[in-house]
């Protein structure tokens, strides 16, 4: 009876782990996220390790300049060798990487409301706000990496305070270029030419002043450029445009307003010498772009937020790898 019964406890076991283990399923179709180098051609891809968090490739500032893979996690940041190896944590109980500089040696983080910046090795980790009554968000580099501009706003007792401001990362100065006391929300902002400001400015649902702005720092003027809710923006170095989601399309912005298709409210990713563009479709894989030639390049797996090596001939990202063709 004894015997019977642990036959049978083993045969239910046996079931069940089974049932559990996807690799000894034929059957099976399901995916996981995992940290991935694809060519850009999208024929030949590197699974690294298996991680749904976002990811950048960046240039270790010694000597070597060796190409390095930075791994934003919820409460750390992590780096690793480009092949997977020597993986190890850089910072603890840190903010969220935001962007890298253009020549992806060093980065920007957002971390208890203060924007933060630090080189490769982490050796130079800097609180460039330090603030405690201000919010400060949305960094980002300009086209030079001498300057940053970001959003941060004031709330007194009567009203919000927003702002754009620029850091000057040689002198660590800061500037203040916009004050604006009537929106809800300033964001996005980036910064062309270190005189020029393209930014989204928000005054609530259903209000038909929500949309792009342009600020033109010289003259203090401030242009309304369109209407519509602004979830990424982009410069593209390549074709001097400004690439914009806006109302969940796809749209470029030199002189007229161009739109293209309708995508979800992704971000916006461009090759460091804006070759290359990628977003997400709305229900569908995200696109990458040949923006010279105008063509889709086909990538067989579903990925996020690509980011381009210096060359622009790989990127890495969050792919799903699907059980049983990818393993």
């Amino acid at each position: 009876m004894k015997f019977l019964l642990y036959l049978i406890l083993t045969i239910l076991l046996m079931i069940l782990v089974s049932c559990n283990n996807p690799y000894e399923n034929e059957n099976s179709t399901w995916t996981e996220d995992w940290i991935a180098i694809i060519d850009i051609d999208g024929n030949n891809i590197e699974y690294l390790y298996k991680d749904g968090s976002s990811c950048y490739w960046v240039e270790s500032n010694d000597d070597s300049l060796n190409s390095k893979i930075l791994i934003s996690k919820s409460d750390h940041v992590e780096i690793m060798n480009q092949d997977g190896s020597d993986k190890k944590v850089l910072f603890e109980s840190s903010g969220n990487v935001v962007c890298t500089n253009n020549s992806q040696t060093s980065f920007l983080m957002v971390y208890n409301d203060d924007i933060l910046s630090s080189n490769i090795s982490g050796s130079k980790l800097l609180n460039l706000t330090n603030t405690s009554d201000e919010v400060e968000f949305d960094p980002s580099y300009s086209t030079s990496d001498s300057l940053i501009v970001f959003s941060s706003y004031f709330d007194n007792q009567e009203k919000r305070i927003n702002y754009l401001k620029l850091m000057n990362l040689n002198k660590k100065t800061e500037t203040i270029v916009l004050v604006d006391s009537t929106a809800n929300l300033i964001s996005k902002p980036i910064l062309i030419n270190n005189d020029v400001i393209f930014f989204f400015k928000y005054y609530g649902n259903q209000d038909d002043r929500n949309g792009l702005y342009r600020l033109h720092i010289e003259l203090n003027e401030v242009d309304f450029l369109f209407e519509g809710y602004v979830f990424d923006i982009k410069f593209n170095r390549y074709s001097n445009e400004i690439l914009l989601n806006i109302d969940e399309y796809f749209c470029t912005f030199s002189s007229d307003l161009n739109k293209y298709g309708d995508i979800d409210n992704s971000s916006i990713v461009t090759s460091p010498n804006g070759e290359y563009v990628s977003f997400s479709r709305t229900n569908s894989y995200a696109s990458l772009i040949n923006w010279i030639d105008n063509k889709i390049i086909h990538i067989d797996h579903k990925f996020y937020s690509p980011s381009f090596n210096l060359s622009s001939t790989q990127f890495v990202c969050t792919v799903k790898r699907r059980y049983p063709d990818d393993f």
